[in-house]
Order: C-alpha cells, then sequence, then structure tokens
C-alpha cells in the first residue's frame, strides 16, 4: 500500500490561520479528505502540532523502532498537494528516497517535520515558505510563497 490513501489537502484559510499565530502550539484544522474507495471527498477536523517555524504535524500512523533525529540518514515514501487541492506532479514523489536529517539537502520544513517520526510512521507535515522556498520559490516548478503539504512515511533509518 502506498500513501495515496492517507493524502489530504489543506484549505489555504486554515493554513493561513496557522501560520499567522506561530505561539499556538496544536489548532484544528479542517481539511477536504479524498476516500478513494468511494471516490468522494468529505469535510474532516484534525489537531495539528506545530513545530519551529511553523511547521505542521499530525501522525496518522505512530510506528514502531527507531526514532528518526538530527544526523540519521532517513528513507521515505511521500505524496504531495498543491495548497489548491492540485495534485503535484514529480515522479519523485512515488517512490522512497533518502536524504540525511539537518544537512540541508532537502527544505528545513522537512528536516523539522521528520525529527521525531518512528520507522513505519505516517505524518501529515505542512511546512510555510519560510521552511522551504521563501518569497523566491523555485521557478517554475515551486511558486513563490508556496506552502508544501505532504503525508511521509518513514520506512528506514540508515
Amino acid at each position: 500500500m502506498f500513501l495515496d490513501e492517507y493524502m489530504e489537502c489543506q484549505t489555504e484559510k486554515c493554513i493561513d490561520a496557522m501560520l499567522n499565530n506561530p505561539r499556538k502550539r496544536k489548532a484544528v484544522l479542517k481539511f477536504q479528505e479524498y476516500h478513494p474507495k468511494v471516490k468522494r471527498t468529505k469535510l474532516v477536523e484534525y489537531e495539528m502540532h506545530v513545530l519551529d517555524g511553523g511547521v505542521l504535524i499530525r501522525d496518522i500512523v505512530k510506528g514502531h523502532g527507531e526514532c528518526a533525529k538530527s544526523g540519521n540518514t532517513v528513507t521515505v515514501n511521500c505524496i504531495g498537494a498543491m495548497q489548491k487541492n492540485d495534485p503535484m506532479k514529480s515522479s519523485q514523489l512515488k517512490r522512497s528516497f533518502t536524504f540525511t536529517i539537518d544537512k540541508g539537502e532537502v527544505i528545513k520544513g522537512w528536516e523539522i517535520g521528520i525529527k521525531g517520526m518512528y520507522v513505519g510512521g505516517i505524518r501529515h507535515i505542512i511546512a510555510p515558505p519560510d521552511t522551504a522556498y521563501g518569497n523566491d520559490g523555485l521557478a517554475p516548478l515551486i511558486p513563490q510563497n508556496f506552502t508544501f503539504n505532504y503525508t511521509v512515511m518513514l520506512v528506514k533509518i540508515n
């Protein structure tokens, strides 16, 4: 099973409300969640935790075994969505990839969001622009002030 069943697309209003209040450490956000078996979306509410830089996380599956920390090399599976519910078009999102936490190999929001995950865990991570590509974006792929919205599975810690 890949992560498609766990993907939620965040509404812009909910993201903006959280990012404008970085002192709040928990929030209930509303999502349009897609259910592939019935091919419909429904509105659901989830509690998310706010980490450094305004990164939002929600553990879908806790996982087991070793916990990811700074300096670990980790392998993850992920899928992502644009803020307006458009699937991101990247072959990298359909397979595993490996990086070292806190070595600058991925955006800062990923490093913050992956730390604390356990092997086998699945986590929803929302990384605001300040923890990604900021005001500049990464034209033409990543727009300016883009908020990353990912669901990630920690496959292994090397």
